[in-house]
């Protein structure tokens, strides 16, 4: 039989939950398949203006290698992952015979552009539409299909979405028959336990020592509907169905035991889920007594203010909960209408008390910051500023700089508005790890990592100071101060690790992000 395909760029964990999930449906359907992961980081998209990733010339004659005895071949990226995927795809093309089939959420907002490079793309889940064309059924009969015919652009009828997720197998996890692109090789090599093993999530613990994780969702699809995220535009695409739904509590526990007697190594559990914390409390309760029962290694999840409460999160700590991220994004009424979020400013203070009263039992929580909102007033920009003052320690934080993905409400309006000039700079080569270098998301930064006094930063957040400083003029030297700032807190943290014992930890990062990573 002939393997199909998969091509995934990804970030440095490779867990690429579509696609493994795309081979786990085709062979549980009898298919074989071959899946080239693509790992790498966007950190060279932080400080390089226009920065075009790309792979060596010998990478892409592999992949053609690999792809010589399929006849379908499947790629799967994120918008920041473009330029890799679509250099990629045209090295591919140049000695493929076969069909080219692009999917994910980049490919579903871009159809018309996306049509110039490959054969049909795939609109919303992509289960039914891969296992129809792996059964060689014309372009008309697949579902979830766009595609081109005669010069125009036919696209077929949406599947409604699988309710039942019970019924999916599981992703693969499997390493035999797969390959994966080493960086630091600068070639691709058989996916063996070694290399997996090297690309799987390693998070820290409060003992001092890091965990590998196994990363899983226990749902599919976001209760939330935000007006920067994709999740908005699946809420319309699939009106009136069941957008988040929900596995049983036996099939997730079945899941983790099974990757932890394939991987024994595992020491940890990472839930995925964009809201990990909307769970029903008795199915929480239901998880936590047979995780407990049969699991029981540490947690790390994500939440929300809007779904956090003390209930959830004591049972969770219970059960062995770590570490929590929590989307904060502002605590300006203003700018959450902005972002369709109704969380309020009580209720993420509130949230954030909750997390700050178990700060003995959890490692410090991290809270995401959204900047660069071209429609936010300094006033409520300065609101944020106020929160992050008086945040309580210990906390981490994770700025990130407002993209306008395209299919997002914010990229019609800023679209709409003629505030993007350059999609493919401004979108898909955006650095949204990091703010633009401006007065006052450097006091936000420094507030964030209490480089200043509080005092001191307060002051510098008064009319008379943001008047004379919060100038373009000045956003070089501010953007410069972050640089070099940041490789400062590196090298402290470099230090600490060192002092504390934890030198394969440091050596291990060091290596992520100078040989793998970038």
């Amino acid at each position: 039989m002939k393997p199909i395909l998969l091509v995934t760029p990804t970030p440095f964990d490779i867990s690429a939950f579509g696609i493994r999930a795309l081979s786990a449906y085709l062979k549980h359907h009898g298919f074989k398949t071959r899946i080239v992961f693509f790992p790498g980081g966007i950190n060279n998209y932080r400080h390089t203006v226009n920065y075009v990733y790309r792979y060596p010339e010998k990478v892409i004659s592999q992949l053609i290698e690999l792809s010589q005895d399929s006849e379908i071949a499947g790629f799967s990226f994120m918008s920041l992952y473009y330029d890799r995927g679509l250099q990629l795809t045209r090295g591919l093309r140049s000695r493929f015979g076969g069909k080219i089939i692009w999917g994910g959420v980049h490919t579903m907002v871009n159809i018309e552009s996306s049509l110039n490079e490959v054969d049909a793309v795939c609109i919303g889940e992509g289960e039914e539409a891969i296992l129809a064309l792996a059964r060689q059924l014309p372009f008309e009969n697949v579902p979830n299909l766009a595609y081109k015919k005669d010069g125009l652009i036919k696209y077929n009828n949406l599947a409604p979405l699988l309710q039942d997720v019970d019924n999916l197998p599981y992703c693969d996890i499997d390493t035999e028959g797969h390959f994966i692109y080493m960086e630091h090789k600068k070639e691709i090599v058989p996916l063996t336990e070694e290399t997996y093993k090297y690309h799987a999530p390693r998070i820290s613990h409060t003992d001092g020592k890091r965990r590998i994780c196994y990363r899983l969702m226990t749902t599919r699809g976001c209760p939330h509907s935000c007006s920067y995220c994709i999740n908005n535009l699946y809420h319309k695409l699939y009106k009136n169905q069941m957008h988040s739904r929900r596995r049983s509590v036996d099939n997730i526990i079945k899941e983790m035991k099974l990757a932890i007697d394939k991987y024994p190594w595992y020491s940890g559990i990472q839930f995925f889920d964009d809201t990990f914390f909307a769970t029903p409390f008795k199915y929480l309760e239901e998880l936590v007594q047979k995780y407990k029962e049969e699991i029981n290694l540490p947690i790390y999840a994500q939440t929300s203010p809007a779904t956090l409460t003390e209930q959830k999160i004591d049972l969770l700590i219970d059960a062995g909960l770590m570490y929590l991220e929590m989307g904060i994004q502002t605590t300006s009424s203003e700018t959450e209408a902005c972002y369709e979020r109704q969380t309020g400013t009580d209720r993420i203070r509130k949230s954030i008390q909750i997390l700050n009263t178990r700060k003995e039992k959890m490692l410090a929580p991290r809270y995401h910051i959204i900047l660069d909102n071209p429609w936010e007033t300094e006033e409520a920009l300065l609101t944020t500023l106020e929160t992050i003052l008086k945040l309580p320690q210990p906390y981490d934080t994770c700025l990130s700089s407002l993209t306008f993905f395209h299919g997002t409400p914010l990229y019609e309006r800023a679209k709409k508005e003629g505030l993007i000039k350059d999609e493919e700079l401004e979108i898909n080569r955006h650095p949204f790890g990091i703010p633009k270098g401006d007065y006052l998301n450097f006091l936000i930064y420094l507030a964030c990592y209490s480089l200043l006094p509080k005092g001191i930063i307060r002051k510098l957040a008064t009319p008379r100071y943001v008047k004379y400083l919060h100038k373009d003029k000045f956003n070089k030297f501010y953007n410069s101060l972050y640089f070099w700032l940041e490789r400062l807190r590196f090298l402290e943290k470099g230090l600490k690790a060192v002092f504390s014992g934890r030198l394969f930890g440091i050596l291990f990062h060091l290596k992520q992000r100078i040989g793998v990573g970038w």
